[in-house]
This record gives structure tokens, sequence and C-alpha cells, in this order.
């Protein structure tokens, strides 16, 4: 694996503007009407004054906006973006500088070193949704172990696919010398793999962080010897045959309409051609 990756974090706010506060003091109307003229706001005293302010946004959005038809969405969905990113967090020492915060151990992990910066609320909301997954952990029916997905990293909500391919392995008679599989997230498949018996799975992925939170993940276990990864697309430095090749590719066609560009969700029109080429040269 290559150990000069860079993780994936949401980056922190930089602005040369006086910020503005917010806290039940201040006249929810007025801040509204600054971040409508571009001016960040920080909340201050406790967290849930953020809350109400992301609250009463929404609500003051639905009033001003129609939000009935697809193009109405989009445009709520935008404006909405835009203005909750101006709503900002200080964090010190690797925690967020109000009262009644959740403890999220992202702050520490992801910016090690950078102890005093801003995130907008949004991005302090996913990094603690996310460190919850990650610290819980996720049950998986085919898998004797839970999964811990690292920031960022694709997992899975639904299990269906899983238990097909589950099944699908049960009935396997092939060779299980070795496998790839290519976009390996949070590693669902590629555990299925090992408790099926291949001796050897080899695993991709674009997304930096995967490859962090696996390596993370496995450690110096038993895991770690099967499981072999690369940041890479596609099949990566991996040139040689092998058994059977895995794929749970991204569903939906990039295009410049898209609100996110989430490389697990989203391919590009290319992907699919250039997956199927390399099989043909490579192993075919």
């Amino acid at each position: 694996m290559n150990t000069d990756i860079n993780v994936n974090k949401p980056a922190p706010f930089v602005t040369g503007k006086r910020l503005e506060i917010f806290n039940l003091s201040t006249e929810i109307k007025k801040t509204i009407q600054a971040l409508e003229a571009g001016k960040p706001v920080l909340i201050a005293d406790f967290y849930s004054n953020g809350v109400l302010l992301l609250k009463e946004l929404h609500q003051y959005l639905k009033s001003k906006m129609p939000h009935k038809t697809f193009q109405e969405q989009r445009e709520y969905r935008a404006a909405y973006h835009k203005l909750s990113n101006l709503i900002l967090l200080e964090i010190i020492n690797y925690k967020i500088d109000v009262k009644k915060a959740p403890g999220i151990g992202w702050l520490e992990k992801l910016y090690t070193g950078n102890t005093n910066f801003l995130l907008t609320f949004p991005q302090v909301q996913g990094l603690n949704s996310s460190w919850q997954w990650y610290q819980n952990g996720i049950s998986v029916p085919t898998l004797r172990n839970k999964i811990h997905p690292y920031y960022g990293v694709y997992f899975p909500t639904r299990f269906d696919h899983l238990t097909v391919f589950d099944n699908w392995l049960k009935r396997y008679e092939g060779p299980k010398k070795s496998a790839i599989e290519v976009g390996v997230g949070s590693g669902a498949l590629s555990f299925q793999l090992v408790g099926h018996g291949f001796q050897k799975v080899f695993g991709t992925d674009i997304n930096p962080n995967a490859i962090i939170g696996l390596t993370e993940f496995m450690g110096d276990t038993k895991l770690s010897r099967k499981i072999e990864l690369d940041h890479a697309s596609l099949f990566g430095k991996w040139d040689k045959e092998t058994e059977l090749i895995v794929f749970n590719p991204p569903w939906l066609p990039i295009s410049s309409d898209n609100d996110r560009t989430d490389a697990a969700i989203y391919y590009p029109e290319e992907l699919f051609p250039d997956f199927l080429l390399l099989q043909k040269n490579d192993w075919l």
C-alpha cells in the first residue's frame, strides 16, 4: 500500500471577513439577512443554537421559495446549501468550542497538528454522524464481525446484494487462490471472500480514506495478511491472473447537474469501458 496517501477531510473554513455572532439573544431575522449578504456567522454559547438557526433557515427558505417541482427543489437545496455553509463552529484543541457539543473523535484523528480552526455547521454534523457509525460499527448479516466505516467511505445500508453474493460464494466450486475487489470501500465483499476461503484478496479504491480506514481496521491481524490494498483506480498495480473479480460499481451516471460528486455513487462515462477493456487485455 502507498503510505504517502493523504486523507480526505472537510477543509477548514477560511475567511477574511469579520464574523457575525449568533446566540439566543441575537435576532434570527438579522442573522439570516447577514447570511444572504454572504457574511459568515459563528455559533456561540450552545451547540443547540446552531441547530435552531438551521431550522429557522429551512423555514425561511420554504416561505420564500416555491419547492414543488423538481427544478424548484433543486434551487431550494442549492440556496440552503449555500447559506448553511456560512454557519460556523470554532474548533479549539480538537473540541467544538460551544457548550453541550458532541465529542467527535475525527477532529483529532483527521486534523492532527491543527488545533484551532473553523468548520461549517453542516460539516460538523457530517463528522458527528460518521463518528457514530465508526465507533458503534455496523452489523452486516453475512459477516461475523461489525464493520467500522472510516470517514468519507461508502458502506452498505442495504444488504440484499451481500446476501446474494454470499449464497453464490457458498455454491462456488472454483479455485480460491486469489481474487480482486475493485472499489473495496468499507471492505464488506473482501471480508466475505476471505470468510469463504479465498487465500488472498487484492483490493483497490480511488478513495484514500477507504485504504487508510481498512489498513487501520485490520491492523496486524490475519485479515491484514489475507487482504492487500492499493490506492488506485480499477485494478491498480495488479496485472496477474486471478480466479475472481468482484466489483460493486457506482450506479448513477455523473453529470454537470449532480449535486454531489461521490465516486461510490456516480460514475464517469469511461468507467465501464475501461473496466471491460482492462479485463479483456489482462485476464481474458
